[in-house]
Parts: structure tokens; sequence; C-alpha cells
């Protein structure tokens, strides 16, 4: 128990503390943004849909993962303002 005590003391893992602290942002805006996209598919686009219509399967992956990275980027932003204003 005291070697885990140790190490939760040492600046190595302080600073990937703060490494995952910076990035937080980023991949909980990215989490938040790919969900939502594609939840809100399910939910407003497929049932209109009729069922013999074939969507590309990879246009809304791909649709997705952009809209991820834009909810990323906006998350990286919030933060950065948060930081700036809480100092």
């Amino acid at each position: 128990m005291k070697s885990k005590l140790a190490y939760l003391c040492t600046s190595k893992y302080l600073n990937q503390l703060a490494a995952m602290k910076q990035k937080l942002g980023k991949i909980g805006g990215f989490i938040v943004g790919l969900s939502s996209f594609l939840f809100s598919f399910k939910v407003f686009v497929l049932p209109s849909i009729p069922p013999n219509d074939e969507i590309a399967p990879g246009a809304v992956l791909i649709a997705a993962i952009l809209n991820g990275f834009l909810f990323g980027f906006i998350g990286s932003l919030l933060q950065k303002h948060i930081q700036r204003n809480r100092v």
C-alpha cells in the first residue's frame, strides 16, 4: 500500500494528471458531440426513412466524427476561457 501512495505523490504522476486535465475539454466535447449526433440521427432521421431505402453507414459515421471534432474544438475553447477567467 505504501508503494502506491508513494507513486501517487510523485511528480511524474502529478504531471500526467495535469496533462489529462488540459485535454479534458477536448475529450469530453468529442464524446458529447459524437454521441449526441448518433442519438439525434436515430431519433429524428431513421424513423422517417423507409426500411427498403439504404443509408450509407460510412457517411453517417463520418458526419458523426466531424460533429465530434466540432464539439471537441468548442470544448477546448470553453476550457481555455474558463481557465483564463478562473485564475
